[in-house]
């Protein structure tokens, strides 16, 4: 009896053992399981991160290879052409361009700003900070910024923004939003036309409107910039190029500081484009 008892005992142990070798072997397969999907994981994010990065350095090397080199392009040879206006004493001729000089430094000064905001933004690098900003005094800065093209399109733009007009916003932010929509603006106005910025508060937003009489948008066009699908610009009236590069960051960093972008347009009747910013 005491021997089958003790091998009663030893049979069990022995179960035990097969159970505990049997957890501990199903706990291994199941950490190397996941272990393993953890790893394809990160290799298919990986994997997605370089594509995006290199969607990045394709957009950004065409950018600078095309629509930069074009900018710079432009001033070669503008050193002979003055000196010969100079010598023939063509002064009228001398004065136009200078106008041009003025607006292509202003068109690369534009690009170089958006590439950087666009360059930091993708490598995560951009710091928002917001605060509350006056939108008539950044407005009017934004304006003599453009004071030349306007000049040169014989422009008329009206600022209807009240002096207590505050939206919750950061100032590079801001700066960029203003610079690329009021350029936008005179790029596609038509000379001699008009443009509005109309302010208001509604719903505890603020609501700033460009509004101009330009080449406006088709009904496709504009789904396409809606869905962020543009991949350049259209020419502007008085054959101003443009990479497209700022609308997207309007709309993306708009969405970063809580606010939005609402775009209306009509062929031939001009575009309206409303952002919406938090007050506080």
């Amino acid at each position: 009896m005491q021997t089958e008892a003790e091998l009663e005992r030893i049979k069990t142990e022995q179960e035990r053992a097969r159970t505990k070798l049997l957890l501990i072997g199903l706990t291994v397969v199941l950490g190397l399981s996941a272990a393993l999907v953890f790893f394809f994981f990160r290799v298919r994010q990986a994997r997605n991160e370089l594509q995006q990065l290199n969607a990045v350095k394709d957009r950004l090397f065409a950018i600078i290879s095309h629509d930069l080199r074009n900018s710079v392009t432009a001033f070669e040879g503008m050193g002979e052409v003055i000196q010969a206006y100079i010598n023939k004493q063509r002064w009228e001729r001398l004065a136009r361009l200078g106008q041009k000089l003025d607006s292509e430094s202003a068109a690369i000064s534009h690009l170089l700003n958006n590439l950087l905001n666009w360059s930091l933004q993708q490598l995560g690098r951009f710091q928002f900070q917001p605060e509350s900003l006056g939108l008539q005094s950044k407005l009017e800065e934004t304006q003599l910024l453009f004071a030349h093209q306007i000049e040169a399109k014989n422009l008329t733009v009206d600022l209807e923004v009240s002096p207590a007009h505050q939206a919750w916003v950061d100032s590079n932010v801001l700066a960029l939003v203003l610079r690329n929509l009021l350029g936008n603006a005179i790029k596609y106005s038509k000379p001699g036309g008009h443009i509005s910025c109309i302010s208001k508060v509604e719903h505890g937003e603020i609501q700033l409107s460009f509004a101009d009489e330009g080449v406006g948008m088709s009904r496709a066009q504009l789904e396409a910039l809606q869905r962020q699908q543009n991949q350049g610009s259209q020419t502007g009236t008085q054959g101003e190029k443009g990479t497209g590069l700022g609308l997207a960051l309007v709309q993306e960093f708009l969405a970063k500081s809580q606010g939005r972008l609402h775009i209306s347009s009509e062929s031939q009747k001009g575009s309206t484009f409303t952002v919406f910013l938090p007050t506080k």
